[in-house]
């Protein structure tokens, strides 16, 4: 993991060249980093946080077979969804259970702090995710 704010990703990324990337960034320095996949690697979009556009070259897509996949659940179809959930829950659940696939977690607060979690989050001073806890 690297943190993008603190790291230098392209140094992160010629020391380990990614297989599978999910990408709730995008923006401008995408292409580039594009180019640092392993062979045969998968960078898959769903979010454009920092910006909808990016310069990408394409000889590294040939040269590598990179795949570059855009997706969203918003336009797919009830049954589609269902498919995915079913599908989560029958390979990505069991390997968080079992712990091979673990969440980064910054903080965790209580409800009631709820106003600081997302004062948090505001200022950018995460890395992983803000969980408000229900109860004790």
């Amino acid at each position: 993991m690297v943190n993008r704010k603190s790291e230098d990703l392209d140094r992160g990324l010629d020391a380990h060249p990614v297989v599978i990337a999910l990408d709730c960034v995008g923006g401008e320095q995408r292409g580039r980093h594009l180019e640092k996949m392993a062979l045969g690697g998968r960078w898959i979009l769903i979010a454009t946080l920092a910006g909808e556009q990016a310069a990408v070259a394409l000889r590294p897509l040939l040269r590598k077979g990179l795949r570059l996949i855009g997706s969203t659940l918003r336009s797919r179809s009830n049954e589609r969804k269902g498919f995915i959930l079913r599908e989560l829950e029958r390979i990505v659940w069991p390997a968080i259970a079992e712990g091979s696939i673990r969440p980064v977690i910054h903080a965790t607060l209580p409800i009631t702090k709820a106003a600081a979690a997302h004062a948090l989050l505001e200022r950018s001073e995460n890395i992983g995710k803000v969980v408000l806890r229900v109860r004790d």
